[in-house]
């Protein structure tokens, strides 16, 4: 949920993330729906970029 004073950057998102084996590795998909108006297509795919490095840095210093 996104609380802003604009009310084109406000509302519930929903993000959906299906993992999938493929060869040595994992196939991630991720999909978000009701995205609020006021987030532009490049700033949310550098938000999801930006979650997707943090998940590999993860998994790779955990794996």
């Amino acid at each position: 949920m996104f609380e802003a004073d604009d009310p084109s950057y406000a509302g519930t998102m929903t993000m959906t993330w299906r993992l999938a084996p493929v060869g040595d590795g994992t196939e991630v998909t991720v999909t978000a729906t009701d995205v609020p108006p006021g987030i532009g297509q490049a700033v949310h795919e550098a938000g999801i970029a930006s979650s997707l490095a943090n998940l590999a840095s993860y998994i790779e210093a955990t794996g």
